[in-house]
């Protein structure tokens, strides 16, 4: 599903890896999922910046030490690294 949303979104020349929740056998928020990140990039949870349409998955990946960006306002708890309007914006937020 994320390879063919990826392609379909025209933006493969943007990604360099696609992880998915099935590699961790569990669904967010577990953070085994978000260990899967650090594992397979071999980063520190603050070297990864995580994007979401959801807040409440951003929420999560930010509770977990990511740096997190979400696209539209949701009434939850914490505040977002970054809000974009759209994924233009985006590398300029992590530094590309």
């Amino acid at each position: 599903m994320l390879t063919a949303s990826v392609t379909s979104g025209e933006i493969a020349e943007f990604v360099d890896l696609i992880l998915s929740v099935e590699l961790a056998s569990v669904y967010k928020p577990s953070t085994r999922v978000h260990q899967l990140a650090l594992n397979r990039l071999g980063l520190e949870p603050s070297a990864i910046s995580f994007q979401s349409s959801n807040a409440w998955d951003a929420y999560v990946a930010s509770a977990f030490g990511m740096g997190a960006t979400w696209q539209r306002p949701e009434f939850l708890p914490g505040e977002p690294d970054a809000e974009i309007t759209t994924l233009a914006a985006l590398p300029r937020l992590v530094g590309a």
